[in-house]
């Protein structure tokens, strides 16, 4: 198996963490110095624990206030890497985010979440 193809599965398995609402899913693919930036935080998150702790915090808002965020995989024609395209929805607006994603030896080394005009 080619890496390209590690990384369309990687990246399936983080969509599925974001159509599920399940922070866990991602337990197994992620180094352990994982670092996430997004838009929304000042400071990157480094370490996979750390990340995943956010993640469940933050699947559990979208659930108390049933938003809706529904992940799919895209590919990045500059980089023929996989990304995830986010349409989220919190009642009122729909928006459209993006998470580049790096990888290092089979896993996740990086997720950035940025406004999905920004990436595309």
């Amino acid at each position: 198996m080619c890496n390209r193809d590690v990384y369309e599965i990687l990246a399936q398995i983080y969509a599925q963490a974001w159509n599920s609402l399940n922070a866990n899913i991602l337990e197994d693919y992620l180094t352990p110095n994982f670092r996430y930036e997004t838009i929304w935080k000042a400071e990157i998150l480094v370490g996979k624990e750390a990340f995943l702790d956010y993640m469940r915090n933050y699947f559990q808002m979208l659930q108390r206030f049933k938003h809706q965020a529904i992940a799919t995989v895209e590919n990045d024609p500059q980089s023929d890497l996989p990304f995830i395209l986010i349409n989220y929805n919190n009642g009122k607006n729909v928006r459209e985010y993006a998470i580049e994603l790096l990888f290092f030896y089979n896993k996740i080394c990086s997720a950035k979440m940025t406004f999905a005009d920004v990436m595309c």
